[in-house]
């Protein structure tokens, strides 16, 4: 029987050990826990601070000027005439800016999202707000009388003259109704 009693001693060292282990592993996983927690807790204070950091006035303007260059193209690759159309494109560009960022104003944007900011309005497709730049310009040629502007004292008028204007009136260039 000793040797069964000198097993059976061995045994219980070994689960006395292995107990005193597991305490040991425990008490590792609780202090990591609290380690992730602190870093998490840190983490969210870092995000936190950067959210606070938002666009200053010269990338406010960077990123309107950037809008308008887009605008500018998009209105010629839509064929959108004049100043109005690139201004209501450049509007649709900022609009859809800020309705993916959650703010009201551009001021507002946290700094960390500029290029983020960049590549959407880079990327802004503008097919939607031209339907509607479109649509707006015929309803505002609708409700416009269609008279020629008088010619200016001496001048002869050119037979070409009021389709063009007409045109560039409704804010669509080529033939109207377009």
């Amino acid at each position: 029987m000793t040797d069964e009693t000198a097993i059976i001693t061995r045994q219980e060292q070994l689960l006395s050990q292995q107990q005193a282990q597991l305490q040991q592993v425990g008490q590792y996983v609780m202090q990591l826990g609290a380690t992730v927690a602190q870093l998490t807790a840190e983490l969210k204070a870092i995000k936190r601070q950067q959210a606070a950091v938002t666009l200053t006035h010269a990338q406010t303007l960077e990123v309107q000027r950037r809008a308008r260059a887009k605008a500018a193209a998009l209105c010629e690759r839509y064929r959108l005439a004049g100043s109005q159309a690139v201004n209501q494109m450049k509007a649709a560009i900022l609009k859809d800016v800020l309705r993916a960022q959650g703010v009201k104003n551009l001021h507002d944007i946290p700094a960390a999202s500029l290029e983020d900011i960049k590549r959407q309005v880079d990327g802004f497709t503008g097919f939607e707000a031209s339907r509607s730049i479109k649509e707006k310009a015929a309803k505002g040629s609708k409700d416009r009388p269609q008279s020629p502007r008088p010619a200016p004292a001496g001048a002869e008028p050119s037979q070409g003259d009021h389709h063009e204007q007409t045109d560039t009136a409704a804010g669509v260039a080529g033939p109207q109704g377009h």
